[in-house]
């Protein structure tokens, strides 16, 4: 290969040698750092923020992947992951898959498979806790698999109201069904006024949220038109006196 260099140039490096070779080692440096913080870079995209690894649009994180991961991840008996990590009773955080639950504490993990890894204690009031559209979600992967020992059964909103008022409450009515079935019957978590209380609260504020995102609609309720939140308090009234 020809030498281009500038005659000025070939003078300096063959009358400084050393100040060449120190330039070169410099310039390598700066490539290997440069490639270095390539690699690095790479790797922390890969696994994502905090230690979390990115699997099916969800993430698993620190030793919940770790442990998912030697369960066989994806193809494993977990299958893919219903949902971000969340909070959790009695554990740092919860990671919901197909499959099951695995909980975290510091390092710790504790895997819930489905059916009959359940622990009710713990599972049912995580489930119940979730945001009502996580829970949605989780409650339709275990419904559609293999009975446990958890109830996900479900007769809708149940009484006298027509059907859009139904399917306009839905998922609360889910979870409403859900709370009744496992805190008071079923594994029977927690079977106190109390707790029935707290449950149909919890109905009535799913029911109001749900009025906020449908935009609070005019409900027709059986040929009488109403707001959306009376329909709400309708529906909240019949379950405190009925059950």
């Amino acid at each position: 290969m020809s030498d281009r260099r500038a005659p000025a140039v070939r003078r300096w490096l063959g009358r400084r040698p050393a100040a060449a070779t120190a330039l070169a080692c410099t310039v390598l440096a700066l490539l290997a750092a440069g490639c270095q913080s390539v690699a690095a870079a790479a790797s922390t995209a890969g696994a994502g923020s905090g230690g979390c690894h990115v699997v099916g649009g969800f993430k698993v994180c620190g030793p919940v992947y770790d442990r998912y991961a030697q369960l066989g991840g994806p193809t494993g008996p977990l299958g893919n992951p219903l949902l971000d990590p969340r909070p959790a009773v009695g554990a740092d955080s919860v990671s919901y898959f197909q499959g099951g639950a695995v909980f975290a504490t510091g390092t710790e993990t504790d895997v819930h498979r489905v059916p009959g890894g359940e622990v009710p204690a713990v599972d049912v009031p995580s489930v119940y806790s979730l945001p009502l559209a996580d829970f949605v979600v989780v409650r339709n992967a275990r419904a559609a698999g293999p009975s446990g020992i958890l109830v996900w059964t479900t007769d809708g909103c149940s009484g006298p109201t027509p059907p859009e008022v139904d399917d306009l409450f839905a998922d609360p009515c889910l979870r409403h069904d859900f709370g009744y079935r496992n805190f008071l019957n079923g594994p029977a978590v927690d079977p106190t006024g109390q707790r029935r209380l707290a449950i149909d609260n919890q109905f009535l504020v799913d029911l109001r949220a749900t009025c906020v995102t449908a935009g609070q609609p005019q409900v027709n309720w059986l040929g009488v038109m109403m707001p959306c939140e009376r329909a709400a308090l309708l529906m909240y009234n019949a379950v405190r006196a009925f059950g």
